[in-house]
């Protein structure tokens, strides 16, 4: 006899699909079991009959409220994170589209970066929040220093946002919000460590963080630490996380100063 017999036909193939994307997505039974109406029991059973391995999520977001990460001073093996001592091949890179990308770097643009030709920005405990939660429908575990690439893409809904209207216009008091502002596409312009990535539950990691469920599962992937880089470096983008070449991370890594851990 199949396993949960209850379940039949298309149902039972749409259940086995949303536990399969779930286990991927690191969700561990229980969980999984909680957003399906079944016991851990009878999900387990439905990933062994039909071959799935099990989930085994790490960090959870917690509703309303931030969610458990790195230490903002120590890297993943417990040592004091510092930007230099860092291989090249243990950075990752991510392209996001405009204006997507403002969020994560402007609050962080300080009087170094000779690329800002705009008002330096007010004091940060005037700003709004910065963004340091993307929403990708994807999960990784790599954590680490991470490349903020502003891609030459736009996201018609990110203009329309009006979070990302009142960043700008936070930073940039009276200047008009519009696509051919956005000189530095095409560059990496910032830095961060990327300290956790998560499955979305509701209302976790507000304001940026989104929540999606059955196809539309959404992660959370949560930065800290962020730099803006006193000039931008050209380079390619692509999609999901990517591997910066020596290159590029060693050009990257001279702008920054020793150290690292807690924002700046």
């Amino acid at each position: 006899m199949p396993a949960v017999a209850r379940l039949t036909g298309p149902s039972r193939d749409n259940v086995i699909a949303l536990i399969g994307q779930l286990a991927h997505a690191g969700t561990n039974d229980p969980d999984t079991g909680a957003r399906l109406g079944l016991t851990a029991a009878e999900v387990a059973a439905l990933r062994e009959e039909n071959g799935i391995e099990a989930g085994e999520q790490r960090w959870r977001g917690r509703e309303g409220g931030t969610c458990a990460q790195v230490p903002a001073d120590l890297d993943l093996f417990g040592r004091t994170f510092d930007w230099a001592t860092v291989p090249a091949h243990l950075w990752s890179a991510i392209t996001l589209k405009g204006p997507w990308d403002f969020p994560i770097v402007a609050p962080h643009v300080g009087d170094d970066a000779e690329w800002w030709t705009y008002p330096a920005p007010p004091d940060p405990g005037r700003l709004p929040p910065a963004k340091t939660c993307e929403n990708r429908t994807w999960n990784t575990y790599v954590r680490g220093p991470l490349l903020i690439h502003a891609g030459k893409g736009w996201d018609r809904a990110g203009e329309r946002d009006p979070r990302v209207i009142r960043m700008w216009n936070a930073v940039t008091p009276g200047l008009v919000f519009r696509r051919e502002a956005w000189t530095w596409a095409g560059h990496v312009t910032g830095v961060a460590r990327l300290v956790d990535c998560h499955l979305s539950t509701p209302g976790c990691c507000p304001p940026w963080g989104a929540y999606g469920v059955g196809s539309d599962v959404v992660h959370h992937l949560i930065l800290d630490d962020v730099r803006a880089l006193p000039t931008p470096v050209p380079a390619t983008g692509r999609q999901q996380l990517w591997r910066p070449d020596a290159e590029l991370v060693e050009t990257v890594r001279a702008m920054l100063p020793p150290g690292g851990g807690g924002p700046r």
